[in-house]
């Protein structure tokens, strides 16, 4: 009695799923197991696991552009931080200047560029100017 259901049962199934690895399963094929109830559960089992792998993928897909998106940011901050650092006196040209006034002014300037370097708005402000300037 096992073997009469399990015989027909093993050539549906292996029949399911050889002509599904070559991509020819046809549609009364699949409604016909859609029609019993053990391909029904085994269906909505396959459609579930497909559903939880896109929602996984999609999870993935857009952790990785937000993860993109920051580390985009910071190298963009960090090329303009030192973009700006680039920008400022050298010790040599503070040494090699005439003593005296002109050089605290340029010890001023090089105080304040660095004061303004390590403020977050100015930072976000360099990001920006940056991004504008070669965005275009």
């Amino acid at each position: 009695m096992l073997k009469k259901i399990a015989i027909p049962v093993l050539a549906i199934a292996g029949a399911f799923i050889l002509l599904n690895g070559v991509g020819i399963l046809s549609y009364p094929a699949f409604s016909y197991l859609k029609s019993l109830p053990l391909g029904r559960s085994f269906l909505s089992l396959a459609d579930e696991n497909y559903r939880r792998e896109l929602e996984n993928q999609v999870k993935t897909a857009c952790d990785e552009a937000e993860q993109y998106q920051t580390d985009r940011e910071q190298i963009v901050g960090d090329i303009a931080y030192f973009e700006e650092m680039l920008a400022l006196p050298t010790t040599d040209e503070l040494e090699s200047s005439s003593p005296g006034e002109e050089r605290e002014i340029f010890q001023e300037q090089l105080d304040q560029r660095y004061r303004a370097l390590r403020t977050v708005d100015n930072c976000n402000r360099l990001t920006e100017e940056y991004q504008s300037k070669y965005s275009e």
